[in-house]
């Protein structure tokens, strides 16, 4: 089965109009087309830390919650191609995501950092 490139680009827009608007301004999912085989999925979202025993808490409960977002958001996708063509697109992730964390701020004077999680997985699409 051919996957039809126009219809799969409109699915995974999310720069503009109603698809555009997060559930919550503190997280974001990015989808881009990477070539013929693979899309990229990017999960991003604020969070506060105050010690290094709980950033690994932090870190821990941020992959939790991206994997968890991005089965679901792979999931709409498949509904929404599936709508707009008629026919069924096969999505599967490949490997593990690529999790990195940002410090945005900190002070010596507070305990607490803002951080920046970044979750970014490949999907193969057929």
């Amino acid at each position: 089965m051919t996957v039809d490139m126009n219809s799969l680009g409109q699915v995974l827009d999310t720069t503009w109009g109603r698809s555009s608007t997060p559930m919550t301004a503190s997280m974001s999912v990015k989808m881009r087309i990477l070539d013929a085989e693979r899309i990229s999925v990017t999960f991003v979202t604020n969070v506060n830390a105050g010690s290094e025993r709980e950033l690994i808490q932090v870190r821990r409960q941020c992959e939790e919650q991206a994997a968890s977002i991005v089965k679901q958001v792979l999931t709409n996708v498949k509904s929404n191609y599936k709508e707009l063509e008629g026919t069924a697109i096969k999505l599967t992730e490949v490997g593990n995501p690529e999790v990195s964390i940002e410090l945005l701020g900190g002070s010596p004077w507070n305990p607490v950092r803002s951080l920046l999680f970044k979750s970014t997985c490949l999907v193969e699409y057929s």
